[in-house]
């Protein structure tokens, strides 16, 4: 009987209904505490956020707990996904977001070589966040360039 309650509750928390114990919010709207160590990680990783793996050496998780909490605090939004593989804590993104629109305002376009200058990212991760950008809107790709989009 347990084995089946484990797999109706993960079912239903892939579903983003509920979440497994220590895995979802608690109540009152408390992170749970998987969700607030893996919080801080991202928190502490600014703009290059850790690697799953790192999380789960940092935090003593499985790479399966890490996605799960993670997917978690994506639905809370306290975590936006960029790619599958790539998440920032929302006060970097944000951040980020911002720089790029002064950049798009004072420059009319960016593009990688601009991106990487603008934040010292690396090409893994300053093509990703573009693309994310376009997904946004606050930017339209034209070749190899980036203008404003209609969310600038």
């Amino acid at each position: 009987a347990r084995a089946i309650e484990r797999r109706v509750l993960r079912v239903v928390d892939e579903q983003g209904s509920v979440a497994r114990p220590g895995k979802g919010m608690q109540a009152g709207g408390e992170l749970s505490g998987h969700m607030q160590s893996v919080l801080a990680r991202y928190l502490e990783g600014g703009i290059t956020p850790p690697t799953v793996r790192e999380v789960g050496e940092l935090t003593g998780l499985s790479a399966r707990d890490v996605l799960d909490v993670v997917a978690a605090l994506q639905r809370t939004g306290h975590v936006v996904k960029i790619t599958p593989e790539l998440s920032l804590a929302r006060e970097a993104h944000d951040v980020l977001v911002a720089r790029i629109r002064e950049h798009l305002g004072a420059h009319g376009a960016i593009d990688v070589q601009a991106l990487k200058q603008l934040t010292g990212l690396s090409r893994k991760f300053a093509v990703p966040l573009l693309e994310h950008l376009d997904g946004l809107q606050v930017t339209l790709r034209r070749g190899d360039t980036r203008i404003p989009g209609p969310r600038a």
